[in-house]
């Protein structure tokens, strides 16, 4: 197991790095893994070592925060190994990439919006994920642009902010 890779997958856009503090069991130094993000469809994917992994998981909030989420594999240890982390799958389905969000953002009234948030979010029970999930969403909205201020406030009411405190940050032309 010890030689087996994992491969994660940045879907956000922006950049994210791991810096591992230990020597990898291969001899490497400790390594830096940088995931340039998600841009024009094409997926930061990279491929780390089960160690990596392993510390990932036990001693930081990647995966439950969906800062990196774990491809799936048929591989059946490292299927164990996904299934070992509360709500992996989850963040698999939850986290979009933009291009995933400009539609859901973009397209129908608030209304559709609306109910596009609260399904992405039905099936997760761990609130702290819930939180994570709207937060990323939120922001990314905001990157994006939102057409109008009806559906402003449907994210807004979604996240739990009041949409008059938080109006500014919309201020971006949508693209």
């Amino acid at each position: 197991m010890e030689n087996k890779m994992i491969t994660l997958i940045r879907k956000q856009a922006s950049p994210f790095t791991v810096n591992y503090p230990y020597q990898l069991n291969n001899g490497g130094v400790n390594p830096q893994i940088i995931f340039q993000g998600t841009a024009n469809g094409r997926l930061s994917e990279k491929q780390v070592p089960v160690e990596v992994f392993n510390w990932l998981k036990a001693y930081t909030s990647t995966f439950q925060s969906g800062m990196l989420v774990i491809k799936e594999s048929t591989d059946e240890e490292v299927q164990e190994l996904v299934e070992s982390i509360p709500n992996a799958k989850e963040m698999n389905k939850v986290i979009l990439t933009i291009d995933e969000i400009k539609p859901m953002i973009g397209t129908g009234n608030q209304n559709v919006l609306k109910k596009a948030l609260n399904d992405l979010v039905k099936d997760i029970s761990d609130e702290n994920t819930v939180k994570e999930v709207k937060s990323y969403i939120y922001k990314t909205a905001i990157e994006l642009g939102v057409d109008s201020s009806a559906k402003r406030k449907v994210i807004c009411d979604w996240i739990g902010y009041n949409y008059e405190d938080v109006a500014d940050n919309f201020d971006k032309t949508i693209e």
